[in-house]
């Protein structure tokens, strides 16, 4: 660190009886409330940042209509002065170019300056806070105080003054970090108007984070927080939001229309809440856009590999436009079929994707032009179910930090020495982001769309293609036994099911509330695969000690240390008696006896302070005081009772030990069965053919 002087470089002068003072000050401020807000914040969900430089943006002149209608929504509303509806619902099935839209809106809005916030959800996010609720209502809150001095100063005060906000409730931080500084700087700001947009996208991707009943266990185990239910819960943290007379922004929510938005957007049942819908499939006809896309990028394709005019034939674009039935995504698929060196040159390649075939099956499915496409080009892999396996094994890795493409590779691939990766994937660059052979060590496999995992994951549309979910576990964790790739890799299991077979004779269980490398329990049967397995399990490394499970579950607050203190004693128990005492102590039943004694001592003590605090002369009920005393009378004695017991269960835990000796025949045995009460010894007439235990 540089030295900081009044003279720092000066030179040439002198001083002479002189007295200085030094006034040193020790400046350690604590930290900036903002930076520990901007902690909490997913930054790849804002527009116009890094990881979303890739993101789609609807081509120059097409879905015009749609970005003016919803322009013309934010700058005008909806008309009602009174009471303004501030949501509107932006909806369409995949592959309507939902994020296209709100992409390109925000941006338009971040040039005009009414952008207030975007938050872009993403499942296949390497960020978890773009695949969950967690960093939703602090990312708004970042972006919002980056607008104004005085709204930004209103969130630094919040959150110096509630710390703890960051771990709080959605409806809490947005109550906190938003709603009140906004209610302030509204009321009291002479500068200009609050208003504008903010931007909602891809709701329907957000993840819950998936906790488990503690109760149940095994196959029957079910997550106790479902995505819908978070998705929800940001629903209704954005109508609170919207409702408040002080909040200045009006709402854009785009989704898929999964039935917790259909249901929660139902006019029935929020009839004044919010403004009429937008449904991109049903109100506005994208086939003109459509076509102009495909026009200009064809005449691209043309010109670069010197086409003559006439192509494509007459009639191409129009029946690709009536295939994509309003799906904007079968369009963009085809043209990266011809942007990503096809092994198929380029009217061979239109040929094929002319004359694809719809099966009978998907005769019923509005996406089975789409579904032909996807199963054109994942056939034209060398080995289609092995490459399926593949997409499958790189959407449960690639969002884990640290997994990289070339990691996945030699995961994957049976020879380290083989080009597996490319062989299997080389054709299907149109679906599956594949960074070059020079940066795969550094970046991730990535997916255009996220209906190509939808068609997988549906039998009814992906057909002999489909792969069972137990498969699909199969496939990795044979893999990763075979490789035995360090810790990184264990995070994948934190995706699998919470109990599932993982192959013959493997049984595996998520264990709760752990980190994410260390969360799962592996059960081995069948005596032939035990000693063939041990070796591979014992060369893995970061192997944990016995007692650590137990050790992290208690320091989660999932047991107490009665509990603990019981799983130890029964695995020490050598009787009936002693497994019996721990099973109940395991099971909670001592806790529940200190919790019950704890909750009438704070009863007691609640009724005597209320007894303080009545003024003289206020009604009270009769008895409260004498009524806490013979309550915490009966504690006492309860109390007593347990310290006067505990001798009986210190001898049922530890047992008794006595030896018993005498002279043969002296019927030492049958003294032995007598105390016991059971036929601990044989006992026979003849002399010396007594057996002992």
């Amino acid at each position: 660190m540089a030295t900081t002087s009044n003279f720092h470089k000066a030179h040439g002068f002198r001083i002479n009886k002189a007295n200085f003072t030094s006034h040193v000050t020790n400046v350690n401020p604590s930290a900036d409330p903002l930076s520990k807000l901007e902690a909490w914040v997913a930054a790849g969900a804002i527009h116009d940042l890094a990881e979303r430089c890739d993101a789609p943006k609807c081509y120059p002149e097409t879905r015009v209509a749609v970005q003016a209608n919803l322009y013309r929504w934010i700058v005008d509303g909806d008309g009602e002065v009174e009471q303004p509806k501030k949501i509107k619902w932006v909806t369409g099935p995949a592959g309507t170019g939902k994020t296209a839209v709100m992409g390109s809106l925000a941006d338009r809005c971040a040039e005009d300056g009414i952008l207030g916030a975007t938050f872009f959800f993403a499942s296949w996010s390497a960020s978890i806070g773009r695949r969950r609720k967690t960093a939703f209502v602090t990312t708004i809150a970042h972006q919002l105080a980056q607008h104004r001095e005085d709204l930004k100063n209103a969130i630094s005060a919040a959150m110096e003054k509630n710390p703890g906000v960051l771990e709080k409730k959605l409806h809490v931080q947005m109550a906190t970090l938003v709603l009140a500084p906004l209610r302030e700087v509204v009321r009291q700001s002479k500068g200009p108007e609050l208003w504008g947009a903010i931007i909602v996208n891809g709701l329907d991707e957000c993840e819950a984070e998936q906790y488990h009943d503690t109760k149940i266990t095994g196959p029957r185990a079910m997550p106790t927080r479902t995505n819908a239910q978070d998705q929800l819960e940001i629903l209704q943290v954005l109508q609170a939001a919207s409702l408040d007379p002080d909040f200045p922004f009006c709402i854009l929510i785009a989704s898929r229309p999964e039935r917790v938005f259909r249901r929660f957007f139902d006019p029935e049942i929020n009839p004044t809440s919010f403004a009429q819908k937008l449904d991109l499939n049903v109100e506005h006809n994208a086939d003109a856009d459509i076509t102009l896309f495909l026009e200009a990028q064809f005449d691209l394709i043309r010109r670069s590999h010197n086409f003559p005019q006439s192509w494509p034939p007459p009639g191409t674009i129009q029946t690709l436009v009536e295939n994509a039935s309003g799906q904007f995504i079968y369009a963009a698929t085809i043209i990266r079929l011809f942007d990503t060196g096809h092994r198929e040159a380029p009217k061979a390649l239109l040929d094929a994707i002319l004359k694809m075939k719809v099966t009978r099956k998907t005769i019923s499915n509005p996406l089975k032009q789409l579904d032909a496409l996807y199963m054109h080009i994942l056939e034209s892999s060398p080995d289609p179910p092995l490459s399926v396996r593949w997409i499958y094994a790189i959407d449960l890795l690639e969002y884990r930090p640290h997994v990289s493409a070339s990691s996945i590779n030699m995961l994957l691939q049976t020879d380290s020495e083989s080009n597996k990766a490319e062989h299997l994937l080389g054709t299907l660059h149109s679906l599956i982001q594949i960074p070059p052979h020079s940066n795969q060590t550094t970046t991730k496999y990535g997916f255009y769309h996220k209906s190509l995992l939808d068609f997988l994951q549906d039998p009814g549309r992906c057909g002999k293609l489909y792969v069972e979910e137990s498969e699909r576990c199969v496939f990795i964790w044979d893999a990763f036994v075979r490789f035995s790739y360090p810790e990184s890799f264990l995070e994948f299991l934190a995706n699998l099911p919470y109990w599932q077979v993982v192959s013959t004779g493997i049984a595996y269980s998520k264990v709760l509330h752990t980190p994410p490398s260390a969360d799962c329990n592996f059960t081995v049967h069948a005596p032939g695969i035990v000693a063939s397995q041990g070796a591979d399990y014992g060369a893995v490394p970061f192997c944990i000690e016995p007692g650590e499970f137990t050790r992290r579950v208690y320091l989660n607050g999932r047991l107490d240390l009665t509990q603990v203190e019981g799983l130890k004693d029964l695995i020490d128990a050598e009787t009936e008696g002693q497994r019996r005492v721990a099973v109940r102590a395991a099971e909670g039943v001592t806790k529940q006896k200190f919790d019950k004694l704890r909750a009438d001592i704070i009863s007691s003590l609640a009724q005597v302070e209320a007894l303080i605090d009545f003024r003289e002369g206020e009604e009270i009920e009769e008895g409260v005081y004498k009524d806490a005393k013979l309550r915490v009378q009966k504690v006492l004695d309860t109390i007593r009772g347990y310290l006067n017991d505990h001798c009986r269960g210190e001898l049922l835990r530890l047992g008794i030990r006595l030896t018993i000796f005498g002279p043969p025949n002296a019927g030492n045995s049958s003294l032995l069965n007598f105390l016991a009460p059971r036929e601990a010894a044989i006992v026979t007439p003849i002399p010396g053919t007594t057996k002992h235990p």
